[in-house]
């Protein structure tokens, strides 16, 4: 909601649905600078207008380049939470794999909580057949768990999460319950995905440690 003039005859309110959804950064950004110039008066009304219809217009990344920098992003983070180079290989193709799964999903309008289920339990999946496999490579070492924990961060709500703590302190209760309750859903999907996989495996398997962490 947006409230103006408030103090004369003039005083509107306007309230508008914002759905909890994926973030363009790139439109953000763009915004954000037209603020900037609009509060610099750089701009009359009805320009500001139009620089706010070409805003709209950002088109997003083609999806060879979104799994791509998913894929990476995924291969770093296991990296900086002790993987080594080949976990790190694993999760790239497995990053890719994950981001054309939910770029797919989403034209579909898929639930975003089921994407998350399907997501975590393919990557641990795909994980432990890396795991099976790399036993017949006794020089290699892969660590599964790492694997998993780079591969789940693209899932992770770091902003929800990031964006409820920030409402809750400005005192903007509801919309800081509703991030809050978005995040802690998504994390359970994340963990049923991850632990119903884990769960299944030990069960047929009757291994209870499928890393053997160096």
């Amino acid at each position: 909601f947006a409230s103006a003039d408030e103090e004369s005859q003039n005083a509107c309110c306007m309230i508008r649905q914002v759905p909890l959804n994926e973030i363009h950064l790139g439109k953000i950004a763009a915004i954000n600078q037209l603020s900037r110039e609009l509060c610099a008066h750089k701009y009359e009304l009805s320009e500001a207008w139009e620089q706010l219809k070409q805003c709209r217009k950002i088109p997003a990344y083609p999806p060879f380049i979104q799994s791509l920098s998913c894929g990476i992003g995924c291969a770093s983070f296991c990296l900086i939470f002790g993987g080594n180079l080949l976990d790190a290989f694993c999760v790239l193709f497995l990053g890719v794999c994950l981001q054309y799964f939910r770029l797919n999903q989403k034209k579909k309008n898929a639930s975003k909580f089921m994407v998350n289920i399907i997501g975590s339990a393919f990557l641990t999946s795909a994980s432990l057949l890396f795991f099976q496999f790399n036993q017949y490579f006794p020089q290699t070492i892969l660590h599964q768990d790492m694997i998993v924990t780079g591969g789940i961060m693209p899932l992770v709500p770091g902003i929800a999460l990031t964006t409820s703590i920030r409402d809750l302190f400005n005192g903007d209760f509801l919309s800081g319950a509703i991030h809050l309750l978005d995040a802690l859903l998504t994390a359970v999907s994340i963990a049923v995905g991850v632990g119903c996989i884990i769960i299944i495996y030990r069960y047929f398997s009757g291994q209870y440690e499928v890393t053997p962490h160096l």
